[in-house]
């Protein structure tokens, strides 16, 4: 079964600008490439990231309003160029604001 086919949602483009920290106070900046409401594929530099490695997550959007997403992650897939991670915890609120930004991307997609 791929990847695609285990998702519970689907994923949708976007551009938006990441920092995921690891236990081990690694960071990894990037930009988020496609977002769902499990999970985000981060377009970064993979050098020390290992699939299974916990990251906390800082997502920023700032079109049309400044829209802050804080959870909790686990890498689930590696590859050249960036990480695929599934949220493990995230607030009410920041799927509130995922869900919202979904729908935007998708009406201008549409």
């Amino acid at each position: 079964m791929s990847d695609a086919e285990r998702r519970q949602f689907g994923r949708t483009p976007v551009e938006m600008a990441v920092i995921a920290t690891g236990k081990n106070g690694r960071r990894f900046a990037g930009l988020a490439r496609d977002l769902s409401l499990d999970g985000v594929f981060i377009c970064c530099n993979t050098e020390h990231a290992r699939e299974g490695m916990k990251l906390s997550l800082l997502m920023t959007h700032n079109v049309p309003k400044m829209v802050r997403v804080e959870a909790q992650g686990v890498v689930k897939r590696i590859t050249p160029g960036g990480l695929g991670v599934h949220f493990s915890t995230i607030g009410a609120a920041e799927l509130k604001h995922i869900y919202h930004l979904l729908m935007d991307y998708a009406l201008v997609e549409g």
